[in-house]
């Protein structure tokens, strides 16, 4: 009787990194010409989180993988640490009673380690603290009261961002703002106009202006407000996403607030 031996290896599922073999793949294939990963997410293009989606579509429904080896590698989404955040500001607020200018300036650093970042999906899903952010920049605002009538806002922000998942820094605009008049008409009514804009929201511009007309009518003890909104894009950019598009780049609404 002849005996073979061989080196004990462990459990080779021990030593896998689902998320890991994951991106190699997805590395793989685009090497061979899949497309382009991020950039221009034209109708017919393929995205990198499409090729991650269709390889784990794949690996899970395809019949690739046996049922008991799944559940081994997902484990329990349970089991996932805690996230964590670090926050550090440096600002001045300030109040100048003479000039009716009020001033908000900050300056920010925020970092997220062990980040569980990964979409929610309805075959599957994968929870691992495996990502991280770091965002960093200045806010600012200035509310300025021009005269009793008239005031002026404006905000900027600027905000440098980086993921470890390229998704999660998509959805960061690098440069925003809004600028915008509001005056007391007197006899109840006033009005707002407002100016909202950023370069790149997951890669597409974004300008609207709001206008606001309102009316306050007194009921005896109570008040009512009535009032009209119209609000105008002026870009031709979809909302975030390529597919996410309005009928109308015009949009008018309408509300009625009782206070007593």
């Amino acid at each position: 009787m002849k005996y073979r031996y061989t080196k004990f290896t462990g459990d080779l599922l021990d030593e896998l990194d689902l998320e890991d073999l994951v991106a190699k793949l997805s590395d793989l294939l685009l090497s061979s010409g899949f497309g382009n990963p991020y950039g221009g997410m034209d109708d017919e293009e393929r995205t990198m989180q499409a090729l991650h989606d269709a390889i784990l579509d794949a690996l899970f429904n395809g019949g690739v993988l046996p049922e008991e080896t799944i559940e081994r590698l997902l484990g329990d989404p349970a089991d996932g640490d805690q996230e964590h955040m670090r926050s550090r500001e440096l600002g001045y607020n300030g109040y100048f009673a003479e000039l009716g200018l009020a001033l908000d300036v900050k300056l920010f650093y925020d970092e997220i380690t062990g980040m569980i970042s990964e979409p929610l999906r309805n075959n599957q899903y994968i929870a691992s603290n495996a990502n991280s952010s770091r965002f960093r920049g200045t806010e600012t605002q200035l509310d300025w009261r021009v005269s009793l009538a008239d005031r002026l806002r404006f905000t900027y922000a600027f905000v440098d961002a980086e993921a470890s998942n390229p998704l999660d820094q998509q959805f960061t605009s690098r440069n925003s703002g809004s600028a915008g008049w509001l005056r007391d008409w007197g006899h109840g009514w006033n009005s707002a106009l407002f100016y909202y804009g950023d370069n790149a929201l997951n890669g597409y511009r974004f300008e609207r202006v709001d206008t606001r007309i309102a009316k306050r009518i007194a009921l005896g003890k109570a008040q009512l407000q009535l009032a009209g909104v119209l609000q105008q894009r002026l870009d031709h950019e979809p909302t975030s996403f390529v597919d996410n598009n309005y009928d109308e780049r015009r949009l008018m609404y309408f509300s009625a607030e009782l206070e007593f």
